[in-house]
Formats: structure tokens, sequence, C-alpha cells
């Protein structure tokens, strides 16, 4: 899964959370399962869940704290929107250039109309 996460792909982390607020075992419907599928999955992959099968349903058992998954995932999501310095650089150095080529051209425009007339 790539970070940063969607708002649908929080508010799926969110719904979760809220089916593990009485159990640490839930049964999503099929829907449900296979709407969350990859929030399940990073939360597999993590250490988080564990899917259990049996009875041929969703069934998955907390293993973490999954306060603690939600904050990762924050975390993460932070991370993927900070811009590094290099990104800084390019942004204004790119931005200097802009604003001298267009001083420039400008001024080369105003020469040419100067000559015409």
């Amino acid at each position: 899964m790539k970070f940063p996460l969607s708002t649908n792909e929080m508010n799926y982390i969110r719904d979760i959370k809220s089916m593990f607020n009485s159990s640490k075992h839930i049964r999503p419907t099929n829907e449900q399962a296979l709407i969350w599928q990859d929030v399940l999955n990073l939360m597999i992959e993590r250490g988080f869940l564990r899917e259990l099968s049996y009875d041929g349903g969703n069934d998955y058992y907390l293993l973490g704290n999954i306060e603690i998954f939600e904050n990762w995932v924050v975390y993460e999501n932070k991370k993927a929107n900070r811009i590094t310095k290099r990104e800084w650089c390019i942004m204004i150095a790119s931005t200097v250039v802009s604003a001298i080529l267009t001083t420039i051209l400008n001024n080369i425009l105003h020469i040419i109309n100067w000559f015409k007339g």
C-alpha cells in the first residue's frame, strides 16, 4: 500500500477500529472485507491482525493495539507528504530561472517594439 493513504482508506481504518471496540475478533461482511481489503492486508502485514479461516467467513483476530497502528499510519502519511531539501532546491531554482527568463523576454519585447516604433 502506498502512502499517503486516501481519506477513504483512513475512514476504513476508523471503521475497522470501531468494529474492534468491544472484541478482539471481527467478522466483516463480504462487501466490507472487499472494500477494506488493502487496509486489512496492511494490518496483517504489519502484525496487527491475523486472518482466521473457518466457516468460509472473513474472520480477523486483533493481535496488536489498533491505536498504535493508527498512529503509525498518521506518521507514515506525514512522512510521505514531506518535501525533501532537493525538491525545495528544485522549486526555488525553477522559480528564479522563470523570473529571470520572464524579465529578459519582456526587455527583448520592449526593445523590439522600440525599434518598430
